[in-house]
């Protein structure tokens, strides 16, 4: 699923992507990132790919105390709660609303 971003944002993203240690290049142009400071911890996978960036998938990070540990809980599919969990997490607030 396509990310509806302009310009300015996608390079914010890609500057995040490339700089947060929860987040990891794959080959090519995708990327892994954890965004666990988001009011719903996500992990994504995305792929830029010139003009578009592409959701790949993308599940909520549930927390496990006794482990204390992180692991993959349900596919998230609402592409627009996605976009803003990431459009935040580049603004360097880590996800979650400014208030």
């Amino acid at each position: 699923m396509e990310l509806k971003l302009s310009t300015e944002e996608r390079k914010k993203l890609l500057a995040f992507l490339e700089s947060d240690e929860d987040c990891e290049r794959l080959p090519g142009n995708e990327f892994v990132a954890d965004l666990y400071e988001a009011e719903t911890p996500l992990t994504l996978n995305l792929l830029l790919n010139g003009e578009k960036v592409e959701l790949l998938a993308a599940a909520q990070l549930l927390y496990d105390a006794e482990l204390d540990a992180y692991y993959m809980g349900d596919p998230v599919e609402d592409v627009e709660a996605v976009t803003r969990a990431l459009l935040r997490a580049t603004e360097g607030n880590g996800g979650h609303e400014r208030t």
